[in-house]
């Protein structure tokens, strides 16, 4: 069990390590730059602006900056914003692409032909057989039928049909039933016309009285604890294979510090200083190579690490004596591992 805790334990540490080191923003404009950019760009001020993403993406292996913004407004006395997308380059902040639409402009006021235009500025309404209701009308037919305030109703679709002439309401009403949480769904379809009814459906949606939603639960954590006994056995078995390999390469280091030591050994009474210079040089490499796996490591290696730092503070007095230290803490190490 404790093998598996250090496994779990492994696997987290390494995650986090990858996704921060993945994350890493280093050497790109910051949001604020990124934004100003664009605000300059479009002559928009700060205040003017809401902006609705300021993300970093990856195009073509480049990294890019995707900033997304709008501008309430009024067009010809009619609400609407128009909307600003930039990329940049996440490096320099220059300009890669740039787009602006108007957008929900005219918002469907009084649109009774349903072609996108408010009827104060369309000719086109006005030609016969087009006069349709508008879509705020059939929406309020469909909650007046469903008994339903427009406060409490969700719309997902009011769409037309102009070969049928028929109009299509689909909307849905968050509610409690037994306790749980889920919503009804209405679905109408209304003579495009007239606004009369043709059908109505009301489905109540994520509701099964028919399960013991006990036994569900179990049944989910059933299957989530095989799945987890299942990852901690391929973890376990991913454990004792870097712990065949760890141990092996401490039998090469082991094996190559031995060599070094006695090279070392035989050239310091000619060439002290010199010597001194190239180990400390190539200790701080390996220092630096060691200090990125160690780093993960620090929780449940401290009292080694405390252990071999004063081992080596004492490398000069004492080398054989800091040595058996070392070897006795790795000792101890494996058998934590076991």
């Amino acid at each position: 069990m404790n093998k598996k805790f250090l496994v779990v334990a492994l696997a987290l540490a390494m995650s986090s390590t990858v996704m921060a080191a993945a994350g890493s923003t280093a050497g790109y404009i910051s949001k604020s730059l990124a934004k100003a950019i664009v605000l300059s760009d479009a002559g928009v001020n700060a205040s003017d602006a809401i902006f609705v993403k300021t993300a970093l993406d990856i195009e073509d292996g480049k990294p890019e900056i995707d900033v997304e913004f709008f501008v309430p407004s009024i067009i010809n006395g009619v609400p609407a914003y128009q909307e600003y997308d930039y990329n940049l380059n996440a490096f320099t902040g220059a300009i890669l692409s740039k787009d602006t639409d108007i957008e929900e402009f005219n918002n469907h006021i009084s649109d009774t032909d349903w072609d996108g235009v408010d009827d104060n500025f369309d000719s086109s309404n006005n030609i016969a057989g087009t006069e349709y209701i508008s879509e705020s009308t059939a929406k309020q037919i469909a909650l007046a039928h469903a008994r339903v305030t427009a406060a409490d109703a969700t719309f997902v679709k009011t769409e037309l049909d102009r070969d049928d002439a028929e109009i299509e309401v689909e909307f849905f009403v968050a509610t409690t039933i037994k306790g749980l949480p889920t919503y009804k769904e209405y679905d109408y379809t209304l003579n495009a016309f007239t606004g009369d009814i043709i059908s109505v459906d009301a489905d109540i949606e994520n509701f099964n009285d028919d399960k013991n939603w006990d036994d569900i639960l179990d049944q989910a954590l059933d299957k989530w604890e095989y799945a987890l006994d299942d990852t901690l056995d391929d973890w376990e078995n991913n454990w004792n294979d870097w712990e065949d390999a760890w141990g092996d390469a401490l039998d090469d280091l082991e094996s190559n510090w031995d060599n070094t030591w006695d090279t070392w050994e035989d050239n310091w009474d000619d060439s002290l200083d010199d010597t001194l210079d190239e180990w400390e040089d190539t200790w701080e490499d390996n220092l630096d190579d060691w200090e990125d796996i160690w780093d993960d490591w620090e929780d449940n290696w401290d009292d080694t690490l405390d252990s071999w730092e004063d081992s080596w503070d004492s490398l000069e007095d004492n080398w054989d004596d800091t040595l058996d230290s070392w070897e006795d803490a790795w000792d101890d190490l494996e058998d934590v591992w076991d």
